[in-house]
């Protein structure tokens, strides 16, 4: 052991190893199976991996980490931690999109070798021809023989890189975020304290084990605490979203959650008639975050569950990022969400301002911890300005990572304000705190200035999304585009598969009376397409820049209308 305190990951595996050996560490469940994986059998089989590592690589050296979700992928990742190497979470590579954002980071990441289970192996071999991919060192998960050697050589310090975590891409191309050993030990000490969890908490978790939420929040966390995690794969979720409530229930979960989307398709689904007799109340930390917090979500999923004993206490909005490890603010746990109402028109001016009878309503992300720095600034002076004004939210303390992989980006790590000792870093995100909370608004990037005033994406979104019923939820992307010398609002909106083509024009009609009442708009163009036609990164972030270059291009399947007439209006 490095020291009678644990000052990595690699010395909390140990660590357990030797006193709960015996206690389970994840759980599986496989259809009516479910497999499980002790402390002892997680060091073990990582220590014996790592061995065979070291031997065709050196530390420092990155690695692919690509099995499919579960214990061959949890222990591959334990295993690129023992050996001191930087581990590199990618998705396998099932289609030609897919293969092309990983080429883009084997471009980047340079990696000696990959770890993948046997059926993640064919598939590359199917998929790699003669790309980058093909020439990397292949090392099967399923081949490392278990021995009773200790590992050689020094173990990784809290300096030392444990991982590069791939952005989504959501406002730009993915790149590196370094994560140290040091980081991944605050933040995990953060998740811990905020969200009140303990040895004899329970984790269910579906989210994918390849970014941060689901690798920190789901994986690790539990791990660093000492207590249990039911992990079952993405398409378990996404195939039959009511399987996390039923897994919730089945294992008594008292910690689990994932982004505004997951709630509310579990509402959708449940009200299609898709019963199942469910135990909730043990469910005392609901984690949302990763996209808007939506106010209508958190009601109708505490109404639509109440029955079944989810309590509205449970709810955990929170918010963070990759490039802060993970987690930056949440809570108090046990205690119910904070909601505000105010105007569109106030938002618009940068300021947040409390009215009972405003049209809309914000969701605070939690507070801020005592271990990080969270500020809001002026983006153009730096300067932090007071509660209730809107800026970008910056960051400081010992979660905020070293930087991205080849240096890209540094500046945003590197913020100064006026006479404030430290580095910050700019996330990006708009947002503003008031009593304690922190409200984020809305990426700065995505902003839209029409005729000199400020809207949000998102809200537009939100209201097309209400605005007839045969518009696919979460499939809208609005953006703008210069025409006659102005900036013009755009909407691309998914269609319910149901729809015909008589329906189109009323969908179309109705997105633009919404928009005209809410927002005082007038939309240049509503392009209504195909289900799934609307482009997000692979945790399912919509990407409105590549939405707009596709629309602009020509490129996105829009639905004609019953009449061979115009295709957008």
């Amino acid at each position: 052991m490095n020291s009678n305190k644990p000052g990595t990951l690699v010395d909390i595996i140990r660590l357990r190893a030797h006193k709960d050996s015996s206690r389970k560490a994840y759980i599986f469940p496989v259809d009516s199976h479910v497999a499980e994986l002790t402390y002892s059998e997680l060091e073990r089989r990582a220590r014996a991996m790592a061995i065979g590592l070291r031997q065709v690589t050196n530390p420092g050296d990155r690695v692919l980490i690509m099995s499919s979700p579960g214990a061959h992928y949890i222990t591959a990742f334990a295993a690129s931690l023992y050996a001191g190497t930087i581990a590199v979470p990618v998705y396998p590579p099932t289609n030609s999109r897919s293969l092309s954002r990983l080429l883009g980071i084997i471009d980047d990441a340079l990696p000696s070798a990959l770890l993948a289970d046997a059926p993640v192996l064919a598939l590359i071999a199917a998929q790699a021809g003669d790309s980058p991919l093909s020439r990397i060192r292949r090392l099967a998960v399923e081949d490392f023989a278990l021995v009773d050697d200790d590992l050689p050589g020094p173990l990784p310090t809290p300096e030392d890189v444990a991982l590069l975590q791939y952005t989504s891409g959501s406002t730009g191309d993915p790149k590196g975020v370094v994560v140290t050993h040091g980081n991944l030990m605050h933040n995990s000490s953060l998740i811990a304290s905020r969200m009140g969890v303990t040895e004899e908490s329970v984790c269910v978790s579906w989210l994918p084990p390849y970014h941060d939420m689901g690798l920190v929040g789901g994986i690790l966390q539990p791990l660093y605490r000492g207590f249990p995690a039911v992990l079952m794969t993405p398409l378990d979720f996404l195939q039959r979203p009511l399987r996390w409530l039923e897994a919730i229930s089945q294992f008594g979960g008292t910690v689990s959650g994932g982004p505004d989307f997951a709630f509310e398709l579990c509402v959708r689904r449940y009200q299609e008639g898709a019963t199942v007799p469910l135990d909730l109340s043990t469910w005392s930390v609901a984690f949302s975050g990763s996209e808007p917090i939506k106010k209508r979500t958190l009601d109708r999923f505490a109404e639509c569950f109440a029955a079944s004993g989810f309590r509205r206490e449970a709810w955990y909005p929170c918010y963070g990022l990759a490039e802060a490890t993970l987690f930056v603010s949440g809570g108090p746990a046990e205690a119910p969400p904070v909601e505000v109402r105010t105007s569109a028109q106030s938002l618009e001016k940068h300021t947040f301002e409390q009215s009972d009878t405003g049209d809309t309503w914000l969701v605070g992300c939690g507070e801020t911890p005592p271990d990080l720095d969270v500020r809001i600034i002026d983006p153009a002076t730096f300067e932090p300005v007071h509660d209730g004004r809107i800026g970008e939210v910056v960051v400081a303390g010992e979660s905020v990572t070293r930087g991205y992989w080849n240096g890209k980006g540094q500046e945003s790590f590197k913020t100064r304000l006026p006479g404030i000792e430290g580095d910050f870093l700019r996330t990006g995100d708009l947002g503003f705190l008031w009593k304690g909370q922190l409200f984020v608004t809305g990426r700065s990037k995505d902003v839209l200035i029409i005729r000199g005033r400020n809207h949000y994406p998102q809200d537009i979104e939100d209201c097309v999304e209400r605005s007839h019923p045969l518009v696919r939820p979460r499939g809208i992307a609005a953006f703008t585009v210069e025409a006659d010398g102005q900036e013009q609002l755009v909407v691309v909106a998914e269609l319910s598969p149901r729809h015909d083509a008589g329906q189109i024009e009323d969908v179309r009609s109705a997105i633009r009376q919404a928009v005209a009442e809410e927002h005082g708009l007038h939309l240049h163009a509503v392009a209504l397409v195909r289900s799934r036609s609307v482009p997000k990164t692979s945790n399912g972030k919509l990407q409105r820049g590549l939405c707009r270059r596709l629309f602009l291009d020509g490129k996105l399947p829009i639905l004609p209308t019953a009449e061979a007439g115009e295709d957008v209006a």
